[in-house]
């Protein structure tokens, strides 16, 4: 597997186990980072528009 797919492949993993809620502590130590969580944080953690519309809601 050439290196961008196993990148592309790393990147899903993150991303998808951030959203339902995985620690980026978690996270980070299954990708192997020893930093605690601040590379995945920059690089796997996106903002869904649906989380910054239900922030919205909250504040009327």
């Amino acid at each position: 597997m050439d290196h961008r797919r196993l990148h592309a492949a790393q990147h899903t993993a993150a991303s998808r186990l951030i959203v339902p809620g995985a620690t980026l502590s978690a996270v980070a130590a299954w990708l192997g980072h020893a930093d605690g969580g601040t590379l995945v944080l920059w690089i796997y953690a996106h903002t869904d528009a649906s989380e910054v519309n239900a922030f919205a809601a909250l504040l009327g």
